[in-house]
């Protein structure tokens, strides 16, 4: 059964340090545009990022994401951070933070619907570790707040290239 009611926001953005922290502010502004109307004590907010894995045969669901940013190759705008904290507040690179899905029973439901999919505890240092990061933070902060409503929780899923799982299997599993 799907009758949920839901809206959906996609945004598509750069492999670039500042546009992934703008991507999560502009998330930041999304829910607290909605806290500020809507009741939203049964309401869950999930941010659900995606990136592509070159070498990845299945889906992967990332469990955490790690305060080091270290990347092999410069993002689209040329910067290249390496063995660098993302959130210095937060401590040193060994530090993660870890989403609140279970996705143990995810996992095993999108294999039952015939999606390969596997559990991850390495969103790898680049790009997706950092948005992820950002994303994991904005969630912590959001039900941290003495609103005492609704959830919001983070997760990240590494999709292989459409070569490897076709676009439409790849809608399907979304």
């Amino acid at each position: 059964r799907n009758d949920f009611d839901f809206e959906l926001d996609c945004r598509v953005v750069a492999v670039d340090t500042e546009a992934a922290v703008a991507a999560v502010d502009a998330l930041a502004a999304c829910i607290e545009c909605r806290s500020d109307g809507a009741a939203l004590d049964k309401t869950t907010t999930f941010l659900i990022h995606l990136g592509v894995h070159s070498s990845l045969q299945s889906f992967h669901l990332e469990r955490c994401a790690w305060n080091e940013a270290d990347f092999r190759i410069p993002d689209v705008a040329g910067r290249q951070m390496r063995k660098e904290t993302i959130c210095t507040e937060d401590g040193g690179l060994e530090h993660c933070l870890t989403t609140l899905l279970p996705l143990d029973i995810i996992a095993a439901r999108m294999e039952k619907l015939g999606h390969s999919c596997t559990i991850s505890d390495d969103a790898g240092r680049f790009l997706c570790n950092y948005i992820y990061y950002h994303s994991l933070k904005l969630s912590a902060a959001v039900d941290g707040r003495e609103r005492g409503k609704g959830t919001t929780t983070s997760l990240f899923v590494h999709v292989p290239p459409f070569t490897t799982v076709s676009q439409p299997a790849q809608e399907r599993f979304l």
